[in-house]
């Protein structure tokens, strides 16, 4: 299928799906999200007052009027798109799309059901736990990533710490509470705490008063409710979710470490193209990768100095970068046409697992088989202390590097001149665990 034909059945499920479509609440819609930015505009005015004179106090009205219009917006513009909508309902005019009727009155106190009654026919607990299968570990999981990934968001915007135990501890006592009234799942939102931090809120009081205008409206005030465009409501949410694109952030993110820009890029893609919640688990398993792959490739070091090949690897020796190192230290020592003996250079080495110990013991018996002496260097307290618990058979070790390329030159020496034996070198020159 050539790009000509996608485009012509693109075309053809656009027209027959036009019917779905609606071009005032399009308009509405536009014309909701220009409103919000522009009353919200009204905030960075600079009023510029004469020192020598006292501002009167109508105009300092005047001012405060404006500033609380502007962290109004958002419910300025939900007001007017809902009175449009009911002048033109009185019109019989069935232009916009209005949100519908809402079950008056407060939930009832229930405790939880475990079952579901559909008719005749009743849903029970285990068989909801089957339907759900891995949902019932993936939806927790991805609630509380959406959460932490809000929260730090407007923690670093507004220069907060986030403590990421009290957040799933606030969560977890929400959703028990939650349930006794049939309520939703409980997490953190982009959209709502979008709005809210657009509108000015600074403290969770903020919350205290949502809580409060929601029940009024919902036990006073539903039936207004039915006029409220859902155009508006979409408009609003996606002028406060476009204050959340943060093209800086995003340049001074590649400047620092391109790298760093892949995740970014890859979430990005992944929520458009497969929903917000696989995305998210697609950036999690992207980063999860950039964050381990310097641990399982850690960068090795290599310079060679009178016959010795010196490795120096940057980072701790542990399970994934054990084999990696043992593989590129043998390769690097028999990449010449006269084997190099290896050092070992251990100074950055501050732990090694057992996978670790395995890796040097394997590389000793491959460096024996080809004729090439290994010798460690440098290591701390404790990593010689684990070498000699493992009790490897001719692991060697000294000091410094130094020490053994002027000690096991000295002993090459020899051995070429016949003066001295092995037994001797090996006694006097270095020490053996």
């Amino acid at each position: 299928m050539n790009l000509l034909q996608v485009w012509i059945i693109s075309e053809k499920e656009f027209l027959t799906s036009s019917k779905y479509y609606s071009v005032w609440d399009m308009v509405m819609g536009l014309a909701c999200i220009v409103a919000v930015f522009t009353i919200k505009g009204l905030r960075c005015i600079k009023f510029k007052d004469n020192i020598n004179k006292t501002t009167p106090k109508c105009v300092l009205l005047v001012r405060q009027t404006l500033h609380i219009c502007a962290s109004a917006s958002t419910a300025i513009v939900v007001i007017l798109a809902s009175i449009t909508l009911y002048i033109l309902e009185l019109n019989d005019i069935k232009a916009l799309t209005p949100t519908g009727y809402i079950k008056p009155g407060l939930p009832e106190f229930l405790p939880p059901s475990f079952s579901i009654h559909n008719g005749n026919y009743t849903i029970s607990t285990s068989e909801m736990f089957a339907n759900l299968a891995s949902g019932i570990i993936v939806t927790p999981f991805i609630a509380f990533i959406e959460a932490m990934a809000i929260g730090k968001y407007f923690a670093r915007v507004n220069r907060y710490k986030l403590d990421p135990s009290q957040e799933l501890l606030s969560y977890g006592v929400a959703n028990v509470l939650t349930s006794f009234f049939q309520g939703y799942p409980i997490t953190g939102t982009f959209a709502r705490t979008a709005i809210n931090s657009q509108c000015g809120v600074k403290t969770t009081l903020g919350c205290t008063f949502t809580g409060v205008i929601v029940i009024i409206g919902l036990a006073f005030m539903t039936p207004i409710f039915y006029y409220i465009p859902k155009c508006a409501l979409a408009g609003v949410i996606v002028a406060a979710v476009l204050t959340m694109v943060d093209i800086r952030t995003f340049v001074a993110l590649y400047k620092a470490n391109k790298i760093d820009v892949f995740p970014y890029l890859v979430t990005f893609a992944s929520t458009l193209l497969i929903g917000v919640q696989w995305g998210i688990f697609v950036g999690v398993g992207v980063s999860l990768l950039i964050l381990l792959y310097p641990i399982a490739r850690p960068k090795l070091l290599f310079s060679s100095v009178q016959g010795f090949m010196i490795v120096t690897p940057t980072s701790g020796l542990t399970f994934p970068s054990a084999e990696y190192l043992e593989i590129k230290a043998l390769d690097k020592a028999l990449d010449v046409d006269k084997p190099s003996h290896v050092i070992l250079n251990m100074e950055h080495l501050s732990f090694m697992d057992f996978s670790g110990i395995q890796a040097i013991k394997s590389l000793l018996a491959e460096c024996e088989v080809n004729e090439i002496k290994l010798i460690l260097a440098q290591g701390q307290k404790r990593v010689r202390r684990q070498l000699q618990l493992a009790q490897i058979t001719n692991l060697i070790i000294v000091q410094t590097v130094q020490e053994a390329i002027h000690k096991f030159t000295m002993e090459m020496t020899l051995d070429e001149s016949g003066d001295c034996g092995d037994h001797y070198v090996v006694r006097s020159c270095m020490t053996r665990l």
